[in-house]
């Protein structure tokens, strides 16, 4: 018996059609977690970077990468050699202009014993002057001799009242010179510490980018510190996820450095600033259960806990768009619009426009 081409056919496009029917599935009843993807770094909780005050060769490296230092530590030295040397002027000015204003004074010495030796010529050209008027009103000398002890009286006092004055203009300036040097020996002494970084906390030397012999510019980066109060995870989020994500949520964090260990962390921070290159958001997290050893800059990856369920219904994410799904209905495909809650990384949970028996077709059928 012969089977002509049209029933071959006919036969040939029954079992294609056999072979294609779509992939379904069913909801599965089970515990679901929603959760933000993030990765970042481990981060000292206040970490400083050290910049030098002024310009400089660098003369001295007092410490190493990792050592602990103490606040107002000396950390480096750059070449400081006109500093100092401006320094010790200072110093020697501020010597010789307290020795100026001080009782051994050889300037203000001579002026006072001047005063002094005008003092005392007044006093003896007061009482010629008071004895020689008794004498005039006692007719005793003639009143020109009263007149001229009277003259050398007024001159001696006005000779004194001219030398009060100049030793106060030379202790005023004595004193204005010993103040000057007194600022300048300030500002040389300042200029000098410039030359000299210090630590401005305690803590430990993370990172030190230069070495002795270069040269340094002002706010230029030279080391970077941790205060040692404990270390952060600092996290990068897509932007479109930043919403769901509060503070104190609970993360599971994994460091590259512990393969197959999972630690808790608790969301602690979440900037208000969008990475616009990365588009992405950064928030810091407390590890609740921190290793023994942290260092500054282990890379991690966390997911951020947005909400739990021990029960609810799932389908694959690829089952479910725009919140619909295609329905297997006695060999028909029926559009479902559906109401969908929970988001994970692979499956949606489905609260309601579906019931556990029905068949979902998977996308791309």
């Amino acid at each position: 018996m012969k089977i002509g081409i049209g029933t071959f056919v006919l036969g040939l496009a029954f079992l294609l059609s056999c072979n294609n029917a779509p992939e379904t599935v069913g909801m599965t009843e089970k515990p679901l977690t929603e959760a933000v993807y993030a990765s970042g770094f481990i981060r000292g909780s206040s970490e400083i970077r050290i910049y030098p005050q002024t310009e400089g060769i660098l003369a001295e490296r007092k410490v190493r990468e990792g050592d602990t230092v103490e606040a107002g530590q000396v950390l480096f030295v750059l070449d400081h050699k006109p500093a100092k040397a401006k320094k010790e002027a200072a110093d020697n000015l501020l010597r010789i202009s307290k020795e100026n204003i001080s009782s051994s004074s050889p300037a203000l010495r001579e002026a006072e014993t001047m005063l002094q030796s005008i003092q005392s010529r007044l006093q003896f050209d007061s009482l010629q002057y008071q004895r020689y008027s008794y004498l005039v009103t006692q007719e005793a000398v003639a009143k020109v001799e009263a007149e001229k002890y009277k003259l050398q009286y007024n001159n001696t006092r006005n000779e004194y009242i001219s030398q009060l004055s100049r030793v106060q203009q030379l202790r005023n300036r004595l004193e204005q010179e010993w103040m000057q040097a007194r600022s300048g020996e300030t500002l040389a002494e300042f200029d000098e510490s410039t030359y000299k970084i210090v630590s401005p906390v305690a803590g430990r030397v993370l990172k030190i980018l230069k070495e002795p012999g270069e040269l340094l510019r002002r706010g230029e980066e030279i080391a970077l510190l941790s205060n040692d109060e404990g270390f952060i995870v600092k996290l990068s989020i897509d932007e479109q996820d930043i919403s769901k994500v509060n503070t104190g949520q609970l993360a599971y964090v994994k460091l590259d450095a512990e393969p197959g260990q999972v630690r808790k962390a608790q969301i602690q921070k979440i900037y208000p600033l969008v990475n616009t290159r990365e588009q992405s958001v950064q928030v810091d997290a407390i590890l609740l259960d921190a290793p023994a050893k942290l260092l500054s800059g282990m890379a991690v990856e966390a997911n951020i806990i947005i909400q739990q369920k021990d029960k609810t219904y799932t389908l694959p994410r690829s089952a479910v768009k725009q919140d619909s799904v295609w329905v297997l209905q006695e060999g028909k495909k029926e559009r479902r619009a559906v109401k969908t809650g929970m988001v994970s990384l692979e499956e949606i949970e489905i609260i309601s426009g579906l019931s556990p028996d029905e068949k979902v077709i998977l996308a791309g059928e």
